[in-house]
């Protein structure tokens, strides 16, 4: 196989590039000095014609270490995108056009992703993918997400989802529903065989010229240690290309309780999250997981995240969260736009949409995000209900909004966006924990021993290889360690509650300290 083979598509054959950037200089400039295209379009350039490549060359220089290549060749496809600061949460059955629509016409900003697909969904239906793939241009930059346990079938998935030019790839290593992770065999349980999922990340990449990335949670079950994260997400990126992880703050429970309830009993770490920004400072993380305002992504993204993912209260409350995104995280002028505006763009994107795929989607499929939109607003009880009336024998979204939105008062549907809430958000539990989990993650010496690092077979860092010197210092009751047997037990009553009283002063001279350090900041 000749040196030529890498023009044919650089991301496709990803082993090679690793290879090829080994090379030595001279070998590199007699090979042509280029990566080839980063555009999914064949090139048959090699030295003999290097002259007529030379802007191509300057383009797409060849960098010192394998890592820095491939982060420059997969940032180029969205390099014109706004940085990923906010994104909004894959859901199933949330995240689908019809929502990514309503969301993009609220913010210009936010980076949006599709419902999971499994892959095996993308392979059966080839004759049919435009009812899953197809999305409007409006709607980039958008991610794909895809889940999957057979290689073969990601190889697939990811090539023929490649036309659609999705502007990254994300692999599901975080969904702990018992159809994916228990009957499925994927989603969160992967993150139980970590050299798997660096072998799907390899195959997913070679398949496609967009970035890729991982979600996951932090745990599964009784492996929630930070340093089986660490190990985790070690062995993902030193043996595939990933280098943004997605980190859902709570470990998954896979012992037959609901997706609901594994957004809810399982304890936020936010701990574990600001320690791998530290551990790991070549990689991007984007922190996810009880993080709801604006308010509370700045605070995420002032301590050291490189960005933060929204989930249900996207949804739920579309005008109240993605209305702010442009605004008070990119620091774009605002729009002005109204909801009766918006209102008018879903009506053209509704009617076109009802019915595309014979009796689906109906009205009510297509209105459903909007059911959100008017969350806390003067008549949105009237609202609601006069939508589920429309939607037993409205078949058009014209008439859907002519049956129920004289509910909505003028002046709520002609307003714009107003600044968001302050003052009382700050307090918000889970911003105190970012700011403790921040400080903490400060305060942890967490290190990887490079010097005493154990190998396993694959020439991997093993658990074994990081170690925790000194252990974290978590918020109270976050899980990370349990208290001494007879700690605080033997004591007397009124003892206990003089010591919680004091520890309650403290805590709200820290949070008034900080809340001042922000204002002046």
């Amino acid at each position: 196989m000749t040196i030529n083979i890498l023009y044919a598509k650089s991301n496709r054959y990803q082993p090679l590039l690793f290879l090829w950037s080994l090379l030595s200089s001279s070998a590199r400039s007699q090979a042509g000095g280029g990566c080839g295209s980063v555009n999914g379009t064949s090139s048959s350039t090699t030295a003999s014609n290097s002259t007529s490549t030379s802007s191509s060359t300057q383009t797409h220089q060849l960098l010192s270490t394998p890592a820095a290549m491939v982060s420059s060749l997969r940032t180029r496809r969205h390099a014109h995108y706004p940085p990923p600061w906010f994104s909004v949460a894959p859901m199933m059955e949330w995240t689908d056009n019809h929502y990514r629509t309503l969301a993009r016409l609220i913010s210009k900003n936010a980076w949006l992703y599709t419902e999971m697909l499994a892959a095996e969904t993308i392979v059966y239906q080839k004759d049919n993918l435009d009812r899953f793939l197809e999305y409007s241009p409006e709607q980039h930059p958008i991610v794909l997400q895809i889940g999957g346990n057979n290689l073969e079938n990601l190889a697939k998935a990811t090539e023929l989802a490649e036309p659609y030019k999705y502007d990254e790839i994300n692999f599901n290593c975080g969904c702990p529903s018992p159809r994916v992770a228990g009957h499925g065999c994927f989603g969160a349980r992967l993150m139980l065989d970590p050299k798997f999922v660096a072998e799907a990340m390899s195959v997913i990449a070679a398949h496609t010229d967009a970035p890729v990335s991982v979600k996951c949670r932090i745990g599964v079950d009784d492996h929630d240690s930070y340093n089986e994260l660490c190990d985790f997400i070690y062995k993902v990126s030193s043996q595939s290309p990933t280098r943004h992880f997605i980190i859902h703050s709570r470990k998954a429970l896979l012992n037959g309780i609901s997706p609901a309830e594994n957004r809810s009993i399982p304890p936020l770490k936010y701990e574990y999250f600001y320690g791998l920004l530290r551990d790991f400072p070549d990689l991007r993380f984007t922190i996810n997981g009880g993080i709801n305002t604006v308010d509370e992504v700045n605070a995420a993204r002032r301590a050291g995240a490189h960005g933060v993912m929204v989930g249900r209260a996207a949804f739920q409350k579309p005008w109240h969260t993605l209305g702010h995104v442009d605004t008070a995280i990119y620091g774009a002028p605002s729009s002005g736009v109204t909801r009766r505006q918006i209102l008018e763009k879903f009506q053209v994107y509704g009617d076109s949409a009802v019915g595309k795929y014979g009796r689906k989607p109906t009205v009510r499929d297509v209105a459903r995000p909007l059911l959100g939109l008017f969350h806390s607003e003067p008549g949105n009880g009237v609202w609601k209900r006069k939508a589920d009336a429309a939607f037993l024998h409205c078949t058009t979204m014209k008439s859907f909004f002519e049956e129920t939105l004289v509910a909505i008062p003028d002046h709520v549907l002609d307003s714009p966006i107003g600044e968001p809430s302050s003052g009382a958000v700050l307090l918000s539990r889970h911003v105190r924990l970012l700011a403790k989990a921040a400080g903490g993650a400060e305060e942890q010496k967490v290190k990887i021993n490079c010097d005493t690092k154990k190998e396993d077979n694959n020439g991997s860092c093993s658990a074994a290889g990081i170690a925790l010197a000194d252990g974290p210092k978590p918020a109270k009751g976050s899980g990370f360690s349990k208290k001494p047997k007879g700690s605080g037990f033997s004591k007397k009553p009124k003892e206990v509650a003089s010591q919680r009283s004091q520890r309650l002063v403290s805590s709200q001279r820290s949070q008034r300290k900080w809340l001042l350090k922000e204002a002046k900041g």
